[in-house]
């Protein structure tokens, strides 16, 4: 979805536009910084896992010589190929050093829920560059019966997946492994926290010899959230 003005007439994406975003964004409404989040995700190549190491690289190069490079108030996000882990870690050292670059960005749904040890090389590597880690939809984000035929229904349904990799990331012992990691949840809104909490902790009463968590995983979440939001 594009608001009418941002469709140019050479029949460019909206967004694609620096000239544009300036005018409409930065210049109009004094936003700095502007982090830039974007909606291609290497991730979720299929196939070629090599092509979307080289994809995501690349990407990274041409926003940074294309956006970050032409105005001082743009941030970006590091776009990874986290099929990849061991790869996707040497990208964000990558970039990770220049403080233009100011998160890691990973797709909400892709092959695996992101709390399994495969994907930790990824948040040693954020950690260690002082990045937090943001989740946002992609192209291949679907809800949990797939997707619906209008907008409105795709995008109210959606944070499923947000809610799915959360509980991932706790019961998986991210946070316990990574206690400087920082994580968000980009346009997922946060209203569903308080029940999607309420249920993990009643499972977790009965459950709690699958994954063994201190603290319980409720407090976990109250842990973080307070400390991302210092």
């Amino acid at each position: 979805m594009a608001i009418a003005d941002a469709v140019t007439d050479d029949g460019s994406p909206a967004g694609s536009k620096l000239e544009l975003l300036q005018e409409h964004v930065l210049d109009r409404f004094g936003v700095e910084p502007a982090i830039l989040v974007s909606l291609f995700h290497p991730t979720d190549h299929q196939i070629q896992p090599e092509f979307a190491v080289a994809l995501a690289s690349a990407y990274n190069d041409w926003v940074f010589e294309n956006w970050l490079e032409r105005d001082d108030r743009l941030r970006s996000s590091i776009t990874v190929a986290a099929q990849e882990p061991e790869a996707a870690a040497r990208e964000i050292d990558r970039v990770g050093s220049d403080p233009r670059f100011v998160q890691v960005l990973l797709p909400a749904v892709a092959h695996h829920v992101f709390g399994r040890r495969f994907y930790w090389p990824i948040f040693e590597a954020a950690e260690r560059n002082g990045l937090p880690v943001a989740f946002h939809q992609s192209g291949g984000t679907r809800t949990a019966v797939g997707l619906p035929p209008y907008y409105i229904e795709w995008h109210t349904a959606i944070s499923q997946n947000w809610q799915s990799q959360l509980i991932s990331l706790i019961a998986g012992g991210v946070f316990d492994r990574f206690e400087e990691l920082k994580v968000t949840m980009v346009e997922s809104s946060w209203t569903w926290v308080p029940h999607l909490m309420w249920r993990f902790d009643y499972n977790y009463r009965s459950l709690r010899r699958e994954v063994p968590l201190d603290p319980d995983p409720p407090d976990i979440y109250r842990e973080e959230a307070s400390t991302c939001s210092e």
